[in-house]
């Protein structure tokens, strides 16, 4: 006799892949009765792959034994795992791997690299106005390098002078080096003898015209007289050699101010002009650093708004690749599930069957047994002439039905006939199915 299931209707719950999370290198873990690998691999933060990957010795991730130790890698593990994968294109799982994401459990999961070209932009390009006030500054710049240090004209006469005033001896006076005290002495002697001839002249003509000592002494202190007035006249030249060399110093002085002055202005028109072409660089300078500001800031907004775009995308590629990847590694999960699932349920309908097989065979052997005892006990009776159960029994069933019995109560009474073994079992078999035709299934 055999048997119909019906096929599967539980709900499947496919795992989801996992990013790696704060895990402790090299720990290990003991396996707990009622735990699986896809609640393992939750509680430390990874996916089923990379925990398989870790336990090679996993032949099957649907039976995982009880007491056994699973190897739990570290963050830095997983990720250099899936470093060599991508670089190697292997997808690391256990089983072949194939060109393409499979749902197919017996080939194996095989994970796509997530790929994006890498973010280009042009590079900053100064624009005009930053080129003209660069090209302005420049030239502002060449202008008070190439303008030189201030140079005097007169610098060397104005040194000399200078030098001259400074090392000047101080006032001495020799009246014998006075030329005008010459042409005094010149003169004082020339009045001298002049006064010394008059004077003896008119001693002598006192005496007759004739010359004597009176005369002659006379005559020499009127000379000595005119010479004392040379000696006064001394003071009067040291005064004036005196205020003679004061009035050089103070010409020379006067001078020195007047190159200075000269000095001063031409270093004031040097230094306008200087700070004239100092202020137009910083000026230039300083418009060409805020033109290049604003310039590159406009460049860095419009930069960083194309690299947001760029992010965006970017991104929404990447949460569609990991969703594509989920779902193959999930239908992945499935099939292998699915594919267990069924090797599970062909192998319990094959047990059932057998049991059920072993079990019809023990009945048939009780049934085979009950009714070569029935048949005997039968044939006893029509030996001794008496009459047969089962006549007896389709007797009571037809005097029943003409009494308005109901099937429930005429398979009721074959089951009890049965059972107190007036009919065999082909006999209630038979009066089953000529009272009592609903069908039935063992």
């Amino acid at each position: 006799m055999g048997i119909t299931l019906q096929t599967d209707t539980r709900k499947k719950n496919p795992e989801r892949v996992l990013e790696s999370g704060n895990l402790t290198p090299g720990q290990i873990y003991t396996i707990k009765g009622g735990d699986t690998l896809s609640g393992i691999a939750s509680k430390y933060g990874m996916s089923i792959k990379d925990l398989i990957e870790a336990n090679p010795n996993i032949s099957d991730p649907n039976y995982i034994q009880s007491g056994a130790n699973l190897n739990i890698p570290s963050g830095e593990e997983i990720v250099e795992k899936n470093r060599q994968n991508a670089a190697t294109g292997n997808s690391g799982s256990s089983g072949n791997s194939g060109s393409s994401n499979s749902s197919n459990g017996s080939t194996g999961y095989q994970y796509t690299p997530f790929t994006y070209d890498d973010f280009t932009y042009q590079d900053y390009i100064e624009s005009g106005a930053v080129k003209d006030y660069y090209a302005k500054m420049t030239d502002a710049e060449k202008a008070v390098a190439g303008y030189g240090d201030f140079n005097w004209s007169k610098q060397n006469k104005y040194d000399k002078l200078f030098s001259e005033y400074e090392n000047r001896p101080d006032f001495s006076y020799d009246f014998n080096a006075d030329a005008l005290y010459q042409q005094y002495k010149d003169k004082y002697i020339q009045q001298g003898k002049m006064a010394m001839a008059d004077t003896m002249g008119q001693a002598a003509a006192l005496t007759g015209g004739y010359g004597n000592s009176y005369a002659a002494t006379a005559g020499n202190q009127a000379y000595q007289a005119s010479l004392q007035n040379l000696n006064d006249v001394i003071p009067e030249l040291y005064q004036l050699a005196l205020s003679q060399y004061n009035q050089k110093g103070q010409d020379m002085l006067n001078m020195l101010g007047m190159l200075g002055d000269e000095r001063n202005f031409e270093y004031g028109v040097w230094g306008d002009k200087y700070n004239r072409l100092v202020g137009q660089r910083d000026y230039y300078g300083s418009q060409y650093n805020n033109e290049r500001a604003f310039d590159y800031g406009k460049y860095s907004d419009d930069r960083a708004f194309e690299y947001g775009k760029y992010s965006d995308d970017r991104d929404l590629a990447f949460s569609d690749h990991s969703a594509q990847e989920t779902m193959g590694y999930n239908n992945y999960r499935d099939a292998i599930e699915d594919e267990q699932w069924q090797k599970n349920f062909d192998e319990a309908v094959r047990q059932h069957n057998e049991q059920i097989a072993l079990e019809k065979q023990k009945h048939d052997e009780s049934v085979r047994q009950y009714n070569e005892t029935q048949k005997s006990k039968k044939e006893e009776k029509e030996e001794k002439g008496e009459v047969s159960g089962y006549d007896a029994v389709t007797a009571d069933i037809n005097t029943w039905i003409a009494n308005g019995a109901t099937k429930s109560e005429i398979r009721a009474y074959l089951r009890g006939a049965y059972q107190s073994g007036q009919i065999t079992y082909e006999e209630y078999e038979k009066a089953f199915k000529t009272y009592a035709p609903n069908g039935y299934t063992y």
